[in-house]
């Protein structure tokens, strides 16, 4: 690869970072729906995990990698965005591992997964 071609790589996936963290979310749409940071470093400094690009409005459920249910967040404030902070609905801390997630909106689901690491 050329010199001008390595130059202009790091320029585009900035632009592509961009992109898809500015993209709003149209009327209940999860197409650009992600989670980050991944992995999640909670030993490393980091204390949430967000979810972007979300539909005003939706429901994400959070699971182990066995398909225990962890927690749900409610997206309800219109941002697109949310948060959590690594905790289950009895306020422990989640263990290092695979965990999954479901976002749904009135119209859309999304699957994903992302990495705790302690």
């Amino acid at each position: 690869m050329s010199k001008t071609k390595l130059a202009v790589l790091p320029m585009c996936l900035t632009l592509c970072m961009l992109l898809f963290t500015a993209a709003p979310a149209l009327a209940g749409d999860l197409s650009y729906a992600f989670a980050f940071p991944n992995p999640f470093a909670i030993g490393a400094g980091q204390t949430t995990l967000t979810f972007n690009n979300l539909a005003a409005t939706c429901t994400i459920r959070i699971y182990s990698a066995s398909g225990d249910p962890i927690t749900i967040i409610q997206e309800t404030d219109g941002d697109g965005q949310a948060t959590w902070n690594g905790t289950n609905t009895a306020g422990e801390n989640t263990m290092s591992g695979l965990y999954l997630y479901l976002i749904e909106s009135a119209t859309d689901k999304k699957f994903g997964k992302f990495i705790i690491v302690r």
